[in-house]
């Protein structure tokens, strides 16, 4: 019995942030990558006909699933019909087609779901997944029978993913030093609140202000809108423009470290 050897890697970030432009040379990666395979696929299947007419002998097909082309609607894979080339936007609507047909449908302020996929097969296929509803918020998957293509179209496409990943975009993980800066957001102006207060009242207004700064704090570890309001999981800008993200926290860092001046200020004069 052949040996079948099969590679499926798999790499998501937790946010992202790009234009246009960003997405476009995403989409001609996987585009370059599915004709590079296309093409090994028709080498091999001439190379197989050539074998037979060479040998005068009509064998089956040679046992591969590299070789077979599928070609059905609504299998419920990862492509809505095989071989497919194109995107999978969701929206109001869902809509599929071609790269350069369906590309300029994209509104980058509303769409849920953007999906580029390069599929031969159930089981070879390239696909990014761009989801601004739930983490993951991208997610790259390579899957193939040809390892050396898969791990070299997985290197190529991950490198270019990472260089739009947002330096926060460590915060939008359950890890212990992202719930420790987000509950220093709401530790911090209960501290400043206490030391701001005259020395007379705040024996009676310590227990007030500490209870209202752990709901804050509470609020700030475990509020979904909160994280997804200064740190988005995707976001397609503008050519040239910063992020509503980066924005966001710059605004809240210069709010949070006016606390501490403001009090100092309070205690000198």
């Amino acid at each position: 019995m052949e040996i079948e050897r099969r590679t499926k890697k798999v790499e998501t970030w937790p946010s992202w942030n790009g234009e246009m432009g960003d997405m476009k040379k995403l989409t001609a990666l996987v585009s370059g990558a599915y004709k590079e395979q296309d093409s090994e696929i028709r080498r091999r299947q001439e190379e197989a006909q050539k074998a037979r007419e060479d040998s005068g002998i009509i064998i089956g097909n040679i046992h591969s699933s590299t070789l077979h082309f599928y070609s059905h609607e609504g299998s419920g894979g990862i492509a809505p019909s095989y071989p497919f080339l194109g995107i999978v936007l969701t929206d109001d609507e869902i809509v599929t087609g071609s790269i350069d047909d369906v590309f300029p449908e994209i509104d980058r302020r509303s769409f849920e779901k953007i999906e580029i996929i390069g599929a031969q097969s159930p089981n070879n296929y390239v696909s990014i997944s761009f989801n601004r509803k739930m983490d993951p918020a991208v997610r790259l998957t390579v899957d193939s029978h040809d390892t050396s293509w898969a791990r070299q179209t997985f290197v190529r496409i991950s490198d270019e993913i990472y260089k739009g990943v947002p330096r926060w975009g460590f915060m939008r993980n359950t890890t212990p030093l992202p719930l420790l800066i987000k509950s220093f957001f709401g530790i911090l102006p209960t501290i400043g609140t206490l030391l701001a207060l005259p020395s007379n009242i705040i024996s009676d207004a310590f227990f007030p202000t500490a209870f209202i700064g752990l709901i804050l704090t509470i609020y700030f570890i475990f509020s979904e809108k909160l994280t997804n309001f200064f740190f988005p999981l995707i976001e397609i800008t503008g050519e040239g423009s910063q992020s509503t993200g980066a924005r966001r926290i710059s605004v809240l860092l210069i709010t949070l470290s006016s606390i501490p001046i403001g009090v100092m200020v309070n205690l000198v004069t």
